[in-house]
């Protein structure tokens, strides 16, 4: 081995390679130049492959192209080697060159051909070409649809945002919510439970804990530890009540009695509702409020209400009595007089041309005096019915009554009437309101001192309210006496005179008082008197 090595660089054994061209300038110089293109050329072709391959990393097959190369800068050599052997015949060394060319150039051959199905398969220029369209429409598509689905990412974010702040803002008020319901529960001293009812756990707040007569502290309760507080009396219809919500998904609400170990006793109100899952009840809440004192009146007022419905009974059956009481006495008071009234005509109609001056005044007075005492009967009669008679409702015309009333009296035409005029209707009871107006028009004319008075009437509705005026410009009623005169029996003239019995204003007053109204008195001696009432629109 080691002479091979040595002869690789022997030259003296042979001659060089000129002397085959007999040293020919023309001839050495054109194998030279051609050895010398050759060669250049080799060498520069390797150097453009190993370029190309490093800087396409991705090219499929690159150590093909390395091993070209090698094989390439071998051909080269083995010219190189032919201009040195022009002059220095180292065959041996050009020999082993071209034979690891050879070498070189085998594998390649062998190499390629296997490879060469491989390389069909890569597509052609044509084919990269029409993929490389297909490759840009894709990435155009997908650009596009990046840009839509930026576009609709943007406006996830826009609605994520917005939802957000509704969610921030849901948060807030849900936040602001239980604190209000909290405050709202704690001002109401209401208690609030929240049932687990598959851990058989409640939570309860302070004013619940409290309800029960415990002492708040524990986070979680029990559902026994409620049950021992119920009523022993109450407690079952108080469990059927829970299980009716629990199997209806109806609401829960119940009043029962709870018991504190000092054996005091309250009434409790409770309400709550059931939560499902997959139709089987899991949780309850409600709220319960202490309703002892609400309670303890209500069962005062149920037997103040019995007491009541008893009195009320005993009152009608009184009245009952009195009206049959004021029946007997009108028909066996006015028997009496007719006959004292007939007697008097008689006894005036026996003596006839005969009876003197002082006899006629005394039939006349007698007949007077049973007059008055009828109508003050008839008054008595009046005054007891007031209230107790049905009212109907009619709707009519304010100033057709009063010019009814007028015509009525008889009022002479000396006597001037301001009344009101363009009212809305009125809806009352049309016969009680025309009594009222009757009894304070004739005593305005009854009691004045001229011939030629002046009544005016108004009238004006506020809401649901009436307010009437009758004023008179008569002698008035002294400050003392003019409360007096609602008083039953009660006159300001004598008793004979124009047949007064006292009970007309007593009638009024009771009339005005009973359809919700009230009457008073304005009066100035020597300037008259205005009687002001009001009556109920509708009553």
């Amino acid at each position: 081995m080691m002479e091979y090595f040595t002869n690789l660089w022997m030259s003296d054994l042979f001659i060089p390679h000129g002397h085959c061209y007999l040293w020919k300038t023309e001839l050495v110089g054109l194998h030279l130049i051609s050895d010398l293109t050759i060669a250049i050329a080799y060498f520069s072709i390797p150097l453009t492959l190993f370029h190309f391959v490093e800087k396409r990393e991705d090219l499929p097959f690159n150590w093909i192209f390395s091993l070209f190369g090698a094989f390439i800068i071998l051909c080269g050599t083995t010219h190189l080697l032919e201009i040195w052997t022009l002059w220095h015949p180292v065959y041996w060394l050009s020999g082993t060159v071209k034979a690891m060319t050879g070498i070189v150039s085998a594998y390649t051959a062998v190499v390629l051909v296997k490879l060469i199905p491989q390389a069909l398969q890569l597509p052609s220029p044509a084919q990269l070409a029409a993929t490389n369209q297909a490759l840009e429409q894709q990435i155009r598509d997908r650009e596009l649809v990046e840009a839509q689905l930026q576009q609709v990412n943007d406006e996830l974010e826009a609605r994520v945002a917005a939802r957000t702040l509704e969610l921030e803002a849901s948060m807030l008020l849900t936040q602001n919510l239980a604190e209000r319901m909290t405050l709202a529960t704690n001002a109401a001293r209401m208690g609030v439970f929240d049932w687990n009812i598959v851990a058989d756990k409640v939570a309860w707040n302070e004013y619940h804990a409290k309800i029960l007569g415990y002492t708040f502290g524990a986070a979680e309760y029990s559902y026994a530890d409620w049950e021992r507080r119920v009523h022993l009396e109450d407690l079952p219809a108080v469990k059927v009540a829970v299980e009716l919500a629990m199997n209806t998904g109806t609401d829960y609400s119940e009043q029962y009695r709870v018991i504190w170990p000092d054996g005091s006793i309250y009434w409790i109100d409770a309400f709550g509702r059931f939560y499902y899952n997959d139709g089987r009840p899991v949780r309850m809440t409600g709220i319960i409020c202490d309703v002892t004192e609400r309670k303890q009146t209500e069962l005062f007022l149920q037997a103040q209400t019995l007491k009541l419905a008893k009195t009320t009974a005993l009152l009608e059956r009184r009245n009952q009595e009195l009206d049959q009481f004021a029946y007997i006495v009108s028909h066996d008071l006015k028997a009496p007089l007719r006959g004292i009234a007939n007697l008097s005509e008689w006894i005036e109609e026996s003596l006839a041309e005969n009876i003197d001056a002082e006899i006629q005044e005394y039939l006349n007075l007698m007949r007077s005096r049973v007059v008055r005492m009828g109508s003050l009967i008839d008054g008595l009669l009046d005054y007891a019915r007031v209230g107790q008679t049905e009212v109907s409702l009619t709707t009519f015309a304010i100033e057709d009554l009063l010019a009814e009333i007028i015509d009525s009296l008889n009022i002479p035409a000396s006597f001037k009437f301001d009344l009101p005029t363009n009212l809305p209707p009125i809806v009352t009871n049309r016969l009680l309101l025309s009594q009222v107006f009757a009894n304070l028009i004739g005593n305005a004319y009854k009691h004045h001192d001229r011939t030629d008075g002046h009544i005016q009437i108004t009238a004006q509705l506020q809401a649901d309210l009436w307010e009437f005026t009758v004023t008179d410009d008569g002698p008035g009623i002294p400050a003392a006496d003019r409360e007096r005169v609602f008083d039953i029996f009660q006159t300001l003239v004598e008793r004979d005179r124009q047949g007064n019995t006292g009970i007309g204003l007593s009638i009024v007053k009771k009339l005005v008082h009973s359809h919700g109204g009230e009457i008073a008195i304005e009066s100035e001696l020597g300037r008259g008197t205005t009687f002001r009432f009001t009556w109920s629109q509708g009553s």
